[in-house]
């Protein structure tokens, strides 16, 4: 019995000892990892406390100045850079200034779009400044016949040689507009039932039987005739006799033009005019497609040559904008911006008169 006791108690103890040395391990793992953590909070890295924050005894400045004036610089490069690059890349004819650009000469004139009242009103006087320059080119240089050509359709040609024809007849010039515009005939001229140029052209009329008298806003005037859908005028050779023929009877002949790029009446009809007149539809055609105009009538050599830019349009607080305001108010407009008015204030002072 007494073996049997000490052979359980030794079994009891040896079980002891290995759940000690079970634990003994245990806490030894235990403490490494903590080892372990202490080094990871004491190591430099990106997530590493070095001090806890305090509250500031007072704001710093230090950096304030410096963003504020960063983000002023970034405003100023925006403001700037922006609308030239637009315009660099844009591609489109949008005023006069892009034609002188191209051209190297500035626009004879500018129509608005006529969008409302205000706008026809200031186009209407528009009108009379081409019509006045028009008068005192064909009195000094004795040009009696002009030709109104676009670049491309939609330019504005019969609208505008319609209005100008009939300014021409207000300050005394006895006009007559001839429609040379098979390509696309107007149906203001007249129906395409009714006798004009074509039937002149190949025989069948004379001028006098196809002239039909102004009446309203339609000046004297030759229609295009029945075309037989046909996109050209016949090719007699008599188009020159039919524009002398009426300079006998009119002081002023206006030729309302096909488009310069798209049909080669234009090319003919640039050639027997006195003078020709390219109607530029703002932003209607782009850049390239004038400098190709451009280059068409400088290749045909014309005698003198002009360029119209029509349907500009006004833009809040453009440029075209103010000159419609001061147009319609009588009165020169007050200076726009704060560096204007500031600039005006101390040196825009009127002097008394002495």
């Amino acid at each position: 019995d007494e073996i049997m006791r000490f052979s359980t108690r030794y079994n009891e103890a040896i079980e002891v000892q290995n759940d000690l040395d079970r634990f003994r391990n245990q806490l030894r793992d235990i403490k490494d990892q903590l080892d372990a953590f202490d080094t990871e909070k004491n190591a430099p890295g990106a997530i590493s406390l070095a001090a806890e924050a305090r509250e500031p005894i007072e704001p710093s400045n230090k950096y304030r100045y410096a963003v504020l004036a960063g983000f002023l610089f970034m405003a100023l490069t925006l403001s700037l850079g922006a609308p030239i690059a637009l315009d660099y890349i844009n591609p489109w004819v949008m005023q006069p200034n892009d034609v002188q650009a191209i051209l190297h000469f500035p626009a004879l004139g500018w129509l608005l779009n006529r969008e409302d009242e205000k706008t026809k009103s200031f186009a209407r006087d528009q009108i009379r400044r081409l019509a006045l320059t028009i008068n005192e080119k064909r009195l000094q240089e004795k040009r009696r016949s002009i030709v109104i050509t676009s670049v491309k359709p939609g330019g504005g040609t019969s609208e505008l040689s319609l209005e100008l024809a009939n300014e021409m007849n207000v300050i005394g010039v006895n006009t007559v507009l001839i429609e040379a515009n098979a390509f696309h005939p107007d149906s203001r001229y007249a129906s395409m039932d009714t006798p004009g140029l074509v039937e002149v052209l190949n025989g069948e009329k004379t001028i006098e039987e196809v002239i039909l008298p102004g009446v309203g806003n339609l000046p004297d005037r030759i229609p295009i005739g029945n075309t037989n859908d046909r996109r050209h005028l016949p090719e007699r050779g008599l188009m020159q006799n039919v524009i002398t023929d009426l300079q006998k009877k009119y002081d002023l002949c206006l030729l309302d033009s096909p488009p310069i790029l798209l049909s080669a009446d234009a090319e003919s009809l640039t050639r027997l005019g006195d003078a020709t007149i390219m109607v530029v539809e703002a932003e209607g055609i782009t850049l390239n497609e004038m400098a190709r105009a451009a280059a068409t009538l400088e290749r045909l050599s014309p005698s003198a040559m002009a360029v119209v830019v029509n349907q500009v349009r006004v833009y809040t607080g453009g440029y075209y904008a103010a000159v419609l305001k001061e147009y319609l108010a009588g009165a020169k407009a007050p200076p726009r911006g704060i560096l204007a008015k500031t600039m005006l204030r101390g040196g825009g002072k009127k002097k008394k008169s002495v």
